[in-house]
């Protein structure tokens, strides 16, 4: 989305799916990725979008989403190489999925999005210096939610920040059993639905 502000996003690798670290996701949050999904998918699929998220925060904004890890993973995929040599693996127990948008057919550019939060906890290094990891990005910097708001934001990234500061009022463990919204169209009109 050229000129606008938004999330880092990409898409999912078969590497995301083949990856081989410690620790699984949330039942909870997984049963609501299983739930997000209109047809039957694997475990390890499933665990592969919240790797790919990781990885591509990670190839897009230089930010480690990660925690020490007491020996190195295993890949030959650079970006994942590039990432492990930080000494990091990734929190899979610490994310959480949080919601789900599907852009209206009518777009020339179609984008099926899911969503996920992890606390700071989990920003691995000093997060004010960040090393630029990506050339598709103008300007990476942190922004409070009402500055964020302030900005030229499509729609759904709007709608996610505000999914994210409602979650944030809650405790952790009511925020894993929170419902994460799925929003897509459906003859031109948007159908939401608590996952």
């Amino acid at each position: 989305m050229p000129n606008k502000f938004v999330f880092p996003g990409g898409r999912l690798d078969v590497v995301d799916q083949r990856l081989q670290v410690r620790g699984e996701l949330h039942p909870a949050v997984l049963a609501r990725l299983q739930k997000a999904t209109r047809k039957e998918v694997t475990d390890r699929k499933l665990r592969g979008l919240a790797l790919a998220a990781i990885r591509e925060t990670f190839e897009e904004t230089g930010l480690i989403i990660g925690r020490e890890a007491p020996a190195r993973c295993a890949t030959r995929h650079p970006i994942w190489l590039q990432y492990f040599r930080h000494g990091v693996e990734p929190p899979l127990e610490s994310m959480d999925f949080i919601a789900r948008a599907i852009t209206p057919a009518y777009r020339t550019r179609r984008f099926d999005t899911r969503f996920f939060m992890i606390h700071d906890e989990f920003i691995y290094g000093d997060p004010e210096h960040v090393a630029r990891a990506s050339g598709e990005l103008n300007e990476i910097h942190w922004l409070t939610f009402a500055e964020a708001r302030g900005l030229d934001l499509p729609a759904v990234t709007r709608w996610a920040i505000d999914i994210v500061e409602e979650r944030l009022q809650l405790s952790r463990d009511v925020q894993l059993k929170q419902a994460a919204p799925f929003v897509r169209f459906s003859r031109g009109n948007a159908v939401s639905v608590d996952l």
